[in-house]
């Protein structure tokens, strides 16, 4: 038996049907389990670091913050072989590196872990994230940033 049934159906502001996460709660700090290697902890606390900050960090979101925290670092890894062996070398008959396939599909993987832990500013606003802490995107712009220098010259 899988999450449905065991888990109380909830419905977001646009109507749409999502399993709750029973007991969960945001928290500061999410640590990697510590069976994970080296270089998917490392980037586990680059994801959770802003999360966190951000107030949307929450236990329940830790298989995700995983499987985004495994892209990266596969990412990465295969970058560094790129870097040392090449785009295409002869080993591979001329043909582009293995590595740039699985480079590819790691960012493509990765890009839709954002999307659905709301990484990036475009995706803060396509899950209504902004709203949800009472502000729009760009109060919480000017808040991070400070205002726009076109601000400040019509406010003088």
């Amino acid at each position: 038996m899988g999450v449905r049934g065991v888990l109380p159906s909830v419905r977001d502001d646009a109507g749409n049907v999502r399993e709750a996460a029973r007991g969960s709660s945001p928290v500061a700090n999410l640590e990697p389990p510590k069976s994970l290697p080296a270089g998917v902890r490392s980037a586990w606390r680059e994801i959770a670091a802003p999360m966190a900050e951000a107030g949307l960090l929450d236990r329940a979101d830790a298989p995700a913050l995983e499987a985004a925290a495994r892209c990266i670092d596969r990412w990465r890894r295969a970058e560094a072989l790129l870097d040392e062996e090449g785009l295409v070398t002869d080993a591979h008959g001329g043909r582009p590196h293995p590595a740039f396939t699985i480079a590819t599909k790691a960012q493509a993987e990765y890009r839709a872990w954002c999307a659905r832990l709301g990484l990036t500013p475009v995706d803060r606003v396509s899950l209504g994230l902004a709203s949800l802490r009472g502000q729009s995107l760009a109060q919480d712009i000017g808040a991070r940033i400070g205002d726009s220098p076109r601000k400040a010259g019509r406010d003088a």
